[in-house]
């Protein structure tokens, strides 16, 4: 039976009992009432249950907001976003954990229906659940959460919210090994910042999850397809993590499982940026005792001595250095830093004093050469003798003198070099021959001198040198000085 038409007048009719009908449709008014005022119900209690624990029969009233048709999506969010600040205690977190163990297939399917908003914060729930050993696989949400975010990405309306949930759940270890088995969509050229900020961070966050080897491969297996693209700020994310996954045994191991060598040496021969990106992996990976002679045997020193005949730059010859006073602390490295002639360059390095950056320079050449004393091979301190007298200079500036000379560089800076320099004049002392060097040279005659200093660490090792050369004698000037500065 068809409606009878609506009468036209300044009055509603809202009940059927009239000879027309109602004229106002009750239920498309009811329902946004029903919002509001579940929307107030939800905010009221959630602020009289605020310093209460939360309880099981309080959490059931929460999640009746998160699943009832008619329900703003804003009051969704404010009640997800209090479980979640309630998951970041541990004893809230244990009845958290009790609604995931017993209804884990109702929360996947409410994440298959989450919007972009809802989904970041479902990500900050697990997030935060996750910091405590809670004792439960959370897994299948975590899996649930990382496949909506994913079918997310296909919408660019939902595309940035979706980028964002997965950032949060790499977070975790068991977020990182989640998102790894996935192929998440890398940000083309043209996209907005935001969207490659996320990209980024999220590849900083795989990187920091390299416990165990399996893992480790994976990450640097992605990594290394996407140093293969042709998107510069996609490399760049890549080539930091990369960075950071090296700390790890695992990960450095897995870094030349996947054959990162050719992008090191690649990175060598390009911007200013990729030579020092390169230097940092060698650092890194050299500094495990498992990849340590891999990495010494791709003989990577002959470049590193051209980047330092060839670069002009201070950084990028301060990250040479640091890479080759990494090899150095292995004997085969050291062997492999002398053979290719790395000591003639580093001696005008230690002699150079005109720049105030150079400063940082001469204290890591000096580091160099001490590591070298410390070598076991006579031919390695053969080289080091016939570099004495570069060493000589350095340490027997006068400080003052220097300063008037050159009022850029700073005191501090200055003694730190000395300190370097003491440094390896004492690993020299470690052999017979080099006893004899020293001995010959005026070394001797600066000691009180050097000793005037009120550095302490200075004092120290002047004192340990006096000892050395004049056991009998024992410089009184020294000790009292050294005495006098320490007390």
């Amino acid at each position: 039976m068809p409606r009878p038409p609506s009468i036209h007048s300044l009055h509603s009719w809202w009940s059927d009992s009239n000879s027309v009908g109602p004229t106002i449709n009750l239920h498309a008014l009811a329902k946004p009432l029903m919002k509001r005022m579940h929307n107030r119900q939800a905010r009221s209690l959630i602020k009289r249950n605020f310093d209460l624990p939360l309880s099981s029969f309080m959490l059931e009233e929460y999640c009746s907001y998160l699943t009832f048709p008619y329900v703003l999506l804003g009051t969704r969010l404010f009640v997800l976003e209090e479980i979640s600040r309630r998951a970041s205690f541990e004893d809230d977190a244990k009845v958290l954990v009790a609604l995931f163990a017993n209804h884990s297939l109702g929360i996947c399917d409410f994440l298959d229906k989450c919007d972009g908003h809802m989904l970041k914060m479902m990500a900050l729930l697990l997030g935060n659940l996750v910091t405590h050993n809670v004792g439960v696989d959370l897994g299948l949400g975590f899996r649930s959460a990382c496949l909506r975010a994913l079918s997310l990405m296909s919408d660019l309306t939902t595309l940035h919210d979706a980028q964002q949930s997965v950032e949060i759940l790499s977070r975790s270890s068991i977020g990182a090994q989640t998102v790894l088995d996935y192929e998440l969509p890398v940000p083309m050229v043209s996209d907005t910042h935001d969207a490659h900020a996320y990209f980024h961070q999220t590849l900083q966050n795989l990187s920091k999850y390299s416990n165990t080897y399996a893992l480790a491969y994976k990450t640097c297996s992605r990594l290394v397809y996407l140093l293969n693209m042709n998107n510069p700020n996609v490399c760049l994310a890549s080539r930091t993590a990369f960075e950071k996954v090296a700390l790890s045994p695992y990960g450095a191991q897995a870094s030349l499982d996947v054959d990162i060598f050719p992008f090191i040496v690649h990175g060598f021969m390009s911007t200013n940026e990729s030579t020092e990106w390169s230097c940092r992996m060698l650092r890194n990976l050299v500094e495990h005792e498992e990849t340590a002679s891999t990495v010494v045997s791709l003989t990577p020193c002959d470049m590193l001595t051209l980047l330092l005949v060839n670069q002009h730059s201070p950084m990028i010859k301060y990250a040479v250095l640091d890479a080759v006073a990494a090899i150095c602390t292995r004997d085969d490295g050291a062997r492999a830093v002398v053979s290719v002639y790395m000591l003639d360059q580093i001696a005008p390095i230690i002699d150079a004093t005109e720049l105030e950056s150079e400063s940082l320079l001469r204290q890591t050449a000096l580091r160099i050469l001490f590591k070298l004393s410390n070598s076991t091979s006579s031919w390695i301190k053969e080289k080091l003798y016939q570099m004495f007298g570069t060493l000589r200079k350095s340490i027997n500036e006068d400080v003052v003198g220097s300063l008037q000379s050159m009022a850029i560089i700073d005191t501090q800076e200055h003694i730190i070099v000395q300190r370097c320099a003491m440094k390896v004049l004492l690993g020299l002392t470690r052999s017979a021959n080099g006893k004899v060097v020293l001995r010959n040279t005026d070394i001797l005659s600066h000691i009180n001198e050097l000793a005037a200093t009120e550095d302490a660490e200075l004092c120290r090792y002047t004192c340990e040198l006096s000892e050395i050369f004049q056991p009998s004698v024992a410089s009184e000037e020294v000790v009292t000085t050294f005495k006098f500065v320490i007390l």
